[in-house]
């Protein structure tokens, strides 16, 4: 089986289980999208999250999460590791509803676009998915109820997307975030998407844009990073920390002792989801 077609099959199965679990008193959805994308020139897939309540209610609008994955995952995986961690937060009132959106990052992208088109990530998520997503679904389309998080390779996505679109994204969450410099950018990425160019990269580098939108970022964005001290990109993340500290941006920073490279671990563990919560508790409600 290709594996767009067995991601496409393993959602759907999610999907027909969160409808289905008897135990829940209102039904929590998985949806797997396809549109067109005209950055790409062709058909791009992601997957959304819909909270239990959300198909019987049709007035309540939801504040709205773009969570990235990992280097050579897809929004199958990332799904499996939030989805069941999100719906326990949920069930025990951890955590406020939410809609959660997961967008497609290519492998191994680090969510930019290609130097000559063929990949194009970043364009993909802020010009097509963000829009479509808005006006598809019952989200709070504005920066009070939009965030953006990730692991790994994702966590750098969301810190680069999100420093450099302050005004669409109101919060950041970093998991491990996989913040190499350009010296040493994962060699494949660096050919295919940047064509070994520092500067088709510097468009797209978490560390530029965090400098460029120094003043938003420490001014208007709420920011979290989380990561363990076991973990393969904890110095990465502390090199990145102090260097956030430099831009006098500080976000709230945790480490989790004995964690290491896994991001379900990440999601159950559940820093990301209460500080999201509680951020948009203080958005106005609609």
């Amino acid at each position: 089986m290709q594996p767009s077609l067995r991601n496409a099959v393993l959602l759907s199965v999610l999907a027909v289980l969160l409808v289905l679990d008897p135990s829940r008193p209102a039904a929590a959805e998985v949806r797997t999208i396809q549109i067109y994308s005209a950055t790409n020139r062709r058909q791009t897939t992601f997957a959304v999250y819909l909270p239990p309540h959300y198909a019987k209610d049709e007035r309540t609008r939801y504040p709205v999460v773009y969570s990235l994955h990992g280097l050579s995952g897809d929004p199958t995986r990332r799904t499996g590791q939030i989805v069941p961690a999100l719906e326990a937060a949920l069930s025990t009132g951890a955590v406020a509803p939410m809609i959660w959106v997961f967008p497609d990052g290519q492998r191994n992208s680090f969510y930019g676009d290609s130097h000559d088109g063929h990949k194009q990530v970043y364009s993909n998520i802020v010009a097509e998915v963000i829009p479509y997503v808005d006006r598809q679904f019952r989200t709070r389309p504005d920066r009070a109820s939009r965030a953006i998080e990730g692991f790994s390779m994702g966590g750098y996505g969301a810190a680069m997307v999100g420093a450099k679109h302050p005004e669409l994204f109101g919060a950041v969450v970093v998991y491990a975030g996989a913040f190499a410099g350009w010296e040493t950018f994962q060699p494949d990425s660096k050919a295919e998407m940047y064509d070994g160019n520092r500067e088709h990269f510097l468009p797209y580098s978490a560390w530029e844009m965090s400098h460029r939108n120094a003043k938003e970022l420490r001014e208007r964005v709420a920011y979290l990073i989380v990561v363990g001290d076991q973990d393969q990109e904890f110095q990465n993340t502390l090199r990145f920390r102090d260097y956030l500290a430099t831009l006098d941006v500080h976000p709230e920073f945790v480490v989790l002792a004995g964690y290491g490279h896994n991001g379900r671990a990440y999601a159950d563990e559940g820093t990301g989801f209460r500080f999201l919560s509680k951020f948009f508790e203080r958005s106005t409600v609609r």
